[in-house]
């Protein structure tokens, strides 16, 4: 990356917020990247002079390639709103490279402060420098240059100002337009199961397309659109649809898109209801799956069939922990024509976005850590707009596994914390399992960011963090005493899921039937433990008392 500054007043004004921000070094007006050499976190910043109207757009984004960007996912941000009273918003951007020009109609500002949706395109193959060219709509519909842009390009490495701004502005501001809602400081809830129209004519336009309009609950719902901007945007992707329970996202993602005759690849040991549903009811509808060890990509590759059309990952699964190299695994489908979708439970979109690695599909249960209090049920897909439309329009409206509007603001209220929810979770998590890995009574411990994890790197490469579970096998046996010690745990509840603020033991022999346990099956003596927020010191006590009676 080449930075020659040219820096007037406003220039040098602009540094200083980037300063304060925790940002980099800015460039000047339309030159806006060339080829990458090194990965990094790549920021875009807009600003838009027209007469006595002014606005600015940032974006950061995070591009992990050596050379130029696969894709581009940006997000633009009007922070003044006269933009639209002066009919100078952004209506398209010109990509400009040596080899070929792209037009990007899909920025489009409308109202004021519109966030526009996540824009990606395939920048593969393109070589030389991008620029940028802003138009506006001119008074005939065509698209006249608009005049008095200024665009600063930045490279860097993860700031963590930065970072924070742009969640920040996720969790707490994109799509409230508080400014629509009285100024509310908090979302209304629009506990409505259907909406009206002012004519037939106007009906009958909506029922030909419900994706886009508000129509019956069990479709769209304007509370519910606000949840889904923000985590398609946390996912860094176009898209979102949110259902009842992570389960029903799941089977809708899959069902969508196989018919009798097809073929899936699913890793091995998937969520127990995610097995059920491969083994047990798509064969009913003539649905085969082969399960394979996802810790190799060549089993993913030996086990393809000319009728496959999913690869189904989940990385990492939540009682073991194995991973699938994501981009390995994206890379194949692509090659192959297979859609490939990851259950991304375990990590959740703040620290591990399979989208930006190449998956098509995002799928996790929202009753997790998005929820994060352990008091609804929900479940989130995320993907292209293409891919989150088919789903939508038949398969998920048939079904009918919508989340309610309640449940969608109590998401809402949620996500507000999850940023600090999840780094004290995380940091806890790290702190307590690296002491009872030393405990003469633990066998083992499955942790991804442990060392002893046979997939560290991986890891540690593809997930920011390892959030609140982790795995041991207790060197005991009997059934007994794996139940005395839980028994004994006074700190952790005795209960399945995860997420909340309260932490959890969960033994896998509570599965089987007694009479089946043996001690000569190493699963059967895992005991998995979620940390909550507690503080660490407090659940170290209780599993070393606890060790104690075995």
């Amino acid at each position: 990356m080449s930075i020659q500054p040219r820096l007037g007043f406003f220039d040098l004004t602009m540094i200083v917020i980037s300063l304060v921000i925790g940002i980099g070094i800015f460039r000047t007006p339309q030159i806006v990247a060339q080829k990458a050499g090194s990965p990094g976190i790549f920021f875009l910043l807009v600003v838009i002079n027209a007469g006595s109207s002014a606005g600015v757009a940032l974006i950061g984004t995070e591009y992990i390639n050596p050379v130029l960007p696969a894709s581009l996912s940006a997000s633009f941000h009007l922070s003044e709103s006269k933009q639209s009273n002066a009919g100078t918003g952004i209506r398209s951007v010109l990509f400009c490279g040596a080899d070929s020009d792209i037009f990007v109609p899909a920025w489009n500002f409308s109202k004021d402060r519109e966030l526009c949706n996540v824009y990606r395109h395939d920048f593969t193959g393109l070589s030389g420098d991008l620029h940028l060219h802003f138009a506006k709509q001119g008074e005939g519909g065509g698209d006249i240059p608009l005049e008095g842009c200024r665009c600063f390009f930045w490279q860097g490495k993860s700031s963590i100002g930065s970072k924070l701004m742009d969640l920040s502005y996720i969790l707490n501001e994109l799509g409230e337009e508080r400014e629509t809602f009285s100024n509310a400081v908090v979302p209304p809830i629009f506990q409505t199961s259907n909406f009206a129209f002012p004519d037939v004519s106007s009906l009958r336009k909506a029922l030909l397309d419900e994706y886009e309009t508000f129509v019956y609950s069990r479709g769209q719902n304007p509370t519910l659109t606000i949840l889904r901007k923000k985590l398609a945007a946390l996912d860094g992707a176009e898209d979102a649809l949110v259902f009842s329970s992570g389960m029903a996202a799941i089977f809708c993602a899959v069902f969508a898109n196989v018919q009798h005759g097809d073929h899936i690849i699913s890793v091995a040991k998937p969520y127990s209801w995610t097995h059920k549903l491969f083994s047990i009811l798509l064969p009913r509808f003539g649905v085969t799956t082969t399960m394979v060890d996802g810790t190799q990509i060549e089993n993913f590759e030996k086990a393809i069939q000319r009728n496959t059309k999913i690869l189904y990952l989940e990385s990492p699964n939540s009682f073991t922990f194995e991973l699938q190299d994501l981009k390995a695994a994206a890379a194949l489908g692509k090659s192959r024509g297979i859609l490939t979708m990851v259950d991304n439970s375990y990590c959740s979109p703040l620290y591990q976005q399979p989208v930006a690695m190449g998956i098509d599909i995002t799928l996790q249960t929202a009753s997790k850590y998005i929820g994060g209090h352990s008091d609804l049920l929900a479940g989130v897909l995320c993907g292209s707009r293409e891919l989150i439309k088919k789903i939508f329009s038949l398969d998920m409206l048939t079904i009918g596994s919508v989340t309610p509007p309640f449940h969608a603001w109590l998401l809402l209220r949620s996500l507000r914390t999850i940023e600090v929810r999840l780094e004290r979770i995380s940091k806890s998590t790290e702190t307590v399992a690296a002491r009872i890995e030393q405990n003469p009574k633990i066998e083992k411990i499955y942790y991804p960011f442990s060392t002893s994890h046979p997939q560290h790197e991986l890891a540690r490469r593809q997930m920011k963090r390892a959030p609140g579970l982790f795995s041991v096998a207790l060197r005991v046996k009997s059934l007994e005493q794996i139940e005395t010690f839980c028994n004994s745990l006074r700190r952790f509840l005795r209960a399945v899921s995860w997420g909340g603020h309260e932490s959890l033991v969960f033994p896998a022999c509570a599965s089987i039937p007694a009479g089946d346990f043996d001690p000569n099956i190493h699963r059967h003596r895992l005991v998995r433990f979620y940390i909550g927020l507690e503080d660490p010191a407090y659940l170290i006590h209780d599993i070393e008392q606890a060790l104690t009676t075995i």
